[in-house]
């Protein structure tokens, strides 16, 4: 059987060109590879239809609607119709690229599960989610928590948290508690200590670096100074290339 470590190459490798495809069919892609949307192709096809109803022909419109409408043109529809044999015969191999991954404990790039989505979300492993939440120290033992964006699990499993020091820290360390849920909905408590006078940029890893959460919903800290600001992160577990 082929090893995980050719495995993870190869589902990498099919899983940055599905990113170049979406890149020829948008006018790029984001950090995640996610296709941006309002431009490229899958675009243009989207006006063309609003073109053809907004017609005053309707039955033109009708003919010709069903012809523009098709399948919209993605990495997902061309690049998962070419290369449909290849992934046919990675997952027979492996006896089910699902199991495969629960088995090894390891998981795919979310461009891969684009093409094949016989892999489960938990095995997906997230883009980064930069901020996951922010908080502004008011004063020592207090700050406004802001929630910005959490990992999206109906796609992808859980990620990796790190804290990041958005300003100069001030010559009073902080405590911060956060309030983290996991990918089966629970919550736990995790603390984080950033040192006094860290500077912007300063990064410090929560719950030692688990890849467990897949949001952050609150915060509270002990120590810091006004005007201290720090954010929660989630990380990319790692970078795929063809």
């Amino acid at each position: 059987m082929i090893s995980l470590a050719n495995f993870l190459t190869l589902a990498d490798s099919l899983a940055q060109q599905a990113r170049v495809l979406d890149d020829a069919f948008t006018a790029g892609a984001i950090a995640g590879g996610e296709p941006i949307s309002g431009t490229g192709m899958g675009a243009g096809r989207a006006n063309n239809i609003a073109t053809l109803l907004a017609a005053n022909d309707v039955d033109a419109a009708a003919d010709l609607a069903a012809a523009f409408r098709g399948s919209p043109l993605n990495s997902g529809v061309v690049f998962g119709t070419v290369f449909l044999g290849r992934l046919a015969a990675l997952n027979k191999h492996v006896g089910g690229i699902g199991e495969f991954l629960a088995a090894n404990a390891s998981r795919v790039a979310p461009q891969f599960r684009n093409l094949l989505w016989l892999v489960p979300p938990a095995q997906v492993f997230p883009p980064a989610v930069d901020p996951v939440a922010t908080f502004a120290v008011t004063g020592a033992g207090a700050g406004t928590f802001t929630h910005v964006a959490s990992i999206d699990v109906s796609q992808y499993g859980p990620a990796q948290f790190q804290l990041v020091a958005t300003d100069g820290i001030g010559a009073s360390a902080i405590t911060a508690t956060l309030t983290l849920t996991k990918l089966d909905g629970t919550s736990t408590t995790k603390q984080v200590v950033i040192a006094a006078n860290s500077i912007n940029g300063a990064t410090f890893q929560v719950d030692a670096g688990a890849i467990a959460y897949v949001d952050c919903t609150a915060i509270s800290i002990t120590g810091g100074t006004n005007g201290d600001t720090f954010k929660v992160r989630s990380l990319l577990e790692r970078a795929i290339a063809l």
